[in-house]
């Protein structure tokens, strides 16, 4: 197989495939035409299963994810669009300036 097409059946650019092969981690040869040939036989690949779990309730969440239960979890970053209720007992939250003095 071309060495073009290998990187297209992979989904990497032609740069990353030549740098690959130059670096000996593809089974390729040289046609003296310059036309680089891939063995595609010779490549072993692997797959790589990799999962970060920071607390607990993350993962249960992984979890349900693996059984086909759910979707993948979007986890949120803390500090961007953080979000809290306050109970005030039904009285009006006062409010001067740029801040909101909570109870």
């Amino acid at each position: 197989m071309k060495l073009s097409d290998y990187a297209k059946s992979k989904g990497i650019s032609y740069q990353t495939a030549w740098r690959m092969w130059k670096r000996g981690e593809l089974k390729a040869t040289q046609l003296p035409t310059g036309t680089v040939i891939v063995d595609v036989q010779k490549i072993t690949e692997g797959v790589v299963i990799y999962a970060r779990v920071s607390s607990s309730e993350n993962g249960e969440s992984f979890q349900r994810f693996f059984k086909g239960q759910s979707k993948y979890p979007n986890f949120k970053k803390k500090g961007k669009n953080d979000s809290f209720t306050i109970d005030n007992g039904g009285k009006p939250i006062p409010v001067g300036g740029t801040s909101i003095k909570l109870p």
